[in-house]
């Protein structure tokens, strides 16, 4: 966050003192206002300025969610030059366009065959199920398709539930499943989220978890190993994961 407040403070000045040139357009995006911690002095943007320079645009993102209070705080600061936009459903050309972006991303492609069922897919679903979100899901399912075998052959989830537990799956396989299990009930039900501390904690308090944890090996000290639970972190990444300041320490919560 401190680094991105500099370098928009740094353009911001930039733009004021004619650096950059009239033709050009300056956009400053900033995703994730929502994530800072409650008591961060950044949430209100006062280090941005509240009337932009000319050619100079601001795209800001954040939840409207009335704990977070972000969006008020934007409006008091922008007043009447904030433009506010609700994000609706996706069309199936958008998910289609950004799948693609999201599998060159991964050094990935499909084969056009591939291709063409993922689009008749996408055109199937529902609006309430066409999202960002499902977007990253089946990009991380299509991503791991051999080329050699036709897309009929692979099952692609068309909501995002589907494609959620098959993603659950895959890790319960490679961290155990009683592990991760219980790791997504305690998450799920923590309403602003966990520290890595009290998941640690709270896992280990729970006697199937460690049975599964400690079955080949007794530990002097029964708790849970910290690098269990980060590997689970690392493997639902941050299409699913995020960590968020509450109450002055980063909390991880699920991202939708």
């Amino acid at each position: 966050a401190r680094f991105a407040m500099e370098q928009a403070q740094r353009l911001a000045a930039m733009a004021a003192g004619g650096s950059v040139p009239t033709p050009s357009r300056t956009v400053i995006i900033i995703d994730g206002l929502d994530r800072l911690d409650t008591d961060d002095p950044g949430r209100r943007c006062a280090w941005l300025p509240s009337q932009p320079p000319p050619h100079f645009d601001l795209a800001l993102s954040t939840l409207d969610d009335a704990r977070r209070g972000v969006l008020p705080l934007l409006q008091e600061r922008f007043g009447p030059t904030l433009v506010e936009r609700v994000m609706g459903a996706w069309q199936p050309e958008e998910m289609s366009k950004l799948l693609d972006q999201l599998l060159a991303a991964r050094a990935r492609s499909v084969t056009p065959s591939q291709h063409a069922s993922i689009a008749a897919s996408l055109t199937s679903l529902p609006p309430g199920e066409r999202s960002p979100l499902l977007c990253n899901l089946l990009a991380r399912r299509v991503a791991q398709w051999p080329s050699s075998l036709a897309a009929p052959d692979h099952r692609l989830p068309l909501s995002v539930a589907d494609a959620g537990n098959m993603f659950l799956q895959e890790v319960e396989e490679r961290n155990g499943r009683v592990l991760v299990h219980h790791a997504m009930l305690v998450l799920l039900c923590a309403r602003f989220g966990l520290s890595d501390a009290e998941m640690e904690k709270l896992l280990s308090a729970i006697p199937a978890v460690m049975e599964d944890v400690c079955q080949y090996h007794q530990p002097p000290d029964r708790k849970l190993p910290p690098l269990l639970w980060v590997r689970i972190v690392h493997d639902l990444g941050a299409d699913l994961l995020v960590y968020r300041g509450v109450d002055g320490c980063n909390a991880a919560t699920f991202l939708h």
